[in-house]
């Protein structure tokens, strides 16, 4: 089992843990079960040099799936195709809107 805590929001709910999702960033892939968009973001945001930031609008819609770590445009793409958002580039920032 997992929890997250910060400063700011305290403790979160107590949530499952599989281990095969724990040891996944060594095989380079990111394993997401239900994550929000805001989750998948800063996740990526470990990866990516661009800056990954989510409209508080979508911010709760859900994703579930196995992805390359080194793939961060094409789960942005594919982001995209399968939910009523688009992304916004610039300079080294990229922002999830809704559509």
């Amino acid at each position: 089992q997992r929890v997250s805590a910060s400063l700011a929001d305290g403790f979160g709910e107590v949530e499952e843990v599989f281990p095969a999702e724990l040891a996944a960033w060594r095989t380079g892939r990111m394993i997401f079960s239900n994550a929000t968009l805001v989750e998948v973001a800063s996740e990526l945001n470990r990866y990516d040099a661009k800056t990954i930031s989510v409209d508080p609008s979508v911010s709760g819609l859900k994703i579930s799936g196995t992805f390359d770590s080194a793939q961060a445009d094409e789960l942005l793409e594919f982001i995209q195709r399968s939910y009523p958002v688009r992304v916004i580039e610039a300079n080294a920032e990229r922002q999830i809107v809704p559509r």
